[in-house]
């Protein structure tokens, strides 16, 4: 039997079980859900799963112009972490997280196991709720890649009040 080139990096990978970590790219829309002048959280409506079970999984991205949050030494430029959130308690748990530095290097990634958690009034959980639940909105803030909302950051924390 032969393989193509494409087909045979696939069956190599495979048989030696050799797991690569790059830093996302991002082509589904962004939605902001909160931001200041070193940092942005959107949430990857591209990624979200519906459980059927009233619980709905989505990806919170959060890029921190000058990183501020150290793991294994070293400092995070981007965090992707997954959340289950229950649609209707307004609960939310952490799933899973990735960590990658300024170059794009992973840092760190595993798996939570926390319990059910109600959304602080006032927090951007909230917003995360309303997205994940609902959908964007008319008002919302929305990013077709994660480059564009780095680069308007400091615009939107001024158009938001932060």
């Amino acid at each position: 039997m032969r393989l193509s080139g494409q087909q045979l990096a696939v069956s190599l990978a495979s048989a030696l079980a050799i797991t690569v970590y790059a830093q996302p790219a991002y082509a589904d829309p962004l939605v902001l859900v909160a931001s200041d002048p070193n940092s942005v959280v959107a949430i990857d409506l591209g990624e979200k799963q519906e459980s059927g079970l009233g619980t709905v999984k989505v990806w919170q991205i959060e890029r921190y112009e000058t990183p501020s949050i150290t793991i294994k030494g070293r400092a995070a430029k981007i965090i992707k972490t997954q959340y289950e959130v229950r649609c209707s308690t307004k609960e939310t748990r952490r799933l899973y997280a990735f960590a990658f530095d300024s170059s794009g290097g992973s840092i760190d990634h595993g798996p939570f196991q926390e319990s059910w958690m109600p959304s602080p009034p006032g927090s951007y959980y909230i917003d995360m709720h309303r997205v994940a639940c609902g959908g964007a909105s008319a008002t919302d803030v929305i990013f077709d890649d994660m480059d564009h909302l780095a680069k308007t950051q400091d615009a939107i924390a001024r158009e938001k009040g932060n």
